[in-house]
């Protein structure tokens, strides 16, 4: 029988050694190496991914990686496969960056075991930001495109104001889509004229939405306000995202009509004839919104 010497035993260590960080430099991700509960490795390309240190990301697991909404997810799915004695093989999730920005990532997971049998795992972390925002901006296009096929018919069946007003704005009040909330109301609304012939107030002709304007309510939109003169010259929509950062570019009487329809974000959809401001769409939410 050959006999195994210390030259030989350590000539074979770095050998593995040699292969484990070969292997370690071939990963095109991050990658963090844990014995038992303990992250011993972590590389660079993992704190690319997150923005974080070493040291940091030792102390981090998945859960303190995800985004908020995320975590009851994937907390389930970890449960699950526990309770079925199932490896974890891969989990999908929004991860916060340190610097709070967003990436999309993919963990997949192996492992094995070490001399007295401590549990090691392997995770490979992959940042697919680029491919989900761009298969989400393919599913947002096709979901636009459908909608204006659906408005289109609509508008082409509805009668009177109130069947227009759910026509136009039926895809925001409807259930949101992921995690974007449905607009909590909808306003028709027509301009009055002053005695000279200017636009001074818009009145309700129809309203939609969990909020309550009665048919009737005027609010105050003078010729003057920076609201009315965009609305009475552009061709797109006025959008508010965020009343709240957005309330030092209102007008008080604008900012008093967002209080009083408890709007967080709005979208005003001018209607013309000609040259001339006949009335708006206003549609709006509770809470902030980012506008695509």
């Amino acid at each position: 029988m050959a006999t195994v010497t210390e030259p030989m035993m350590n000539a074979a260590l770095q050998e593995a050694n040699a292969r484990l960080r070969l292997l370690i430099g071939s990963i095109q991700g991050g990658l963090t190496i844990i014995e038992g509960s303990r992250v011993v490795y972590v590389n660079n390309q993992l704190r690319q991914i997150f923005g974080y240190s070493r040291e940091e990301l030792r102390r981090m697991s998945e859960l303190d990686l995800a985004a908020p909404e995320e975590r009851p997810r994937l907390e389930q799915e970890i449960r699950e496969a526990e309770s079925m004695g199932l490896p974890l093989d891969e989990l999908e999730f929004w991860a916060v960056r340190k610097d709070g920005s967003r990436r999309y990532v993919r963990n997949r997971y192996s492992g094995g075991a070490v001399g007295g049998g401590t549990p090691l795992r392997f995770v490979v972390t992959l940042d697919l930001t680029e491919q989900e925002l761009a298969q989400q901006a393919a599913l947002d296009r096709e979901e636009f495109l459908q909608q204006l096929i659906d408005t289109s018919t609509a508008l082409a069946a509805a009668e009177g104001p109130d069947g227009l007003l759910r026509a136009i704005a039926e895809p925001a009040t409807s259930a949101g889509s992921g995690t974007r909330a449905a607009a909590h109301l909808a306003l028709f609304m027509v301009v009055d004229a002053d005695a000279s012939g200017r636009p001074e107030w818009a009145r309700v002709v129809a309203s939609i939405g969990e909020a309550k304007v009665s048919v009737g309510t005027r609010f105050y939109l003078p010729a003057t306000s920076p609201a009315a003169a965009t609305l009475s010259t552009a061709n797109r929509p006025y959008l508010i995202a965020d009343v709240q950062t957005a309330r030092q570019d209102l007008d008080e009487h604008s900012a008093r009509m967002m209080e009083e329809i408890g709007a967080r974000a709005l979208a005003a959809l001018p209607l013309r004839g000609g040259r001339k401001w006949h009335g708006l769409v206003a549609i709006a939410w509770p809470e902030a919104r980012v506008f695509r």
